[in-house]
């Protein structure tokens, strides 16, 4: 993946976040983004939408590189682990019923 395809997918994400109703700091939570920017000097500035945006880019790129090594080259080379739900789960002890039937005091 290129810069500009994680700069376009990043500028993606953030419109759709801000017409969900999201500000800059709400979206800069969200992914993990410190609420100040790091100027060029190491020192701290302002956060802009730019920045913002740049930071999702840098982190599109990371989950992407991320997700390339994890993939096998072939398809002999998978070795995934395959988790079933058990079909007794429903029968067992700790099966709390169905939520919207249970009632639940409320504690002073």
């Amino acid at each position: 993946m290129t810069h500009d395809e994680a700069t376009a997918m990043a500028n993606e994400h953030y419109g759709w976040s801000v017409t969900e109703g999201m500000g800059l700091f709400m979206i800069a939570e969200a992914w993990g983004i410190k609420p100040w920017a790091v100027t060029q000097y190491e020192g701290h500035g302002v956060l802009t939408e730019g920045y913002v945006i740049n930071q999702m880019a840098q982190q599109i790129m990371e989950m992407w590189r991320g997700k390339e090594e994890e993939e096998p080259t072939t398809q002999g080379q998978q070795n995934r682990t395959l988790r079933v739900v058990s079909s007794n789960a429903l029968d067992s002890k700790r099966h709390m019923g169905d939520i919207s039937q249970r009632s639940a005091g409320l504690c002073k």
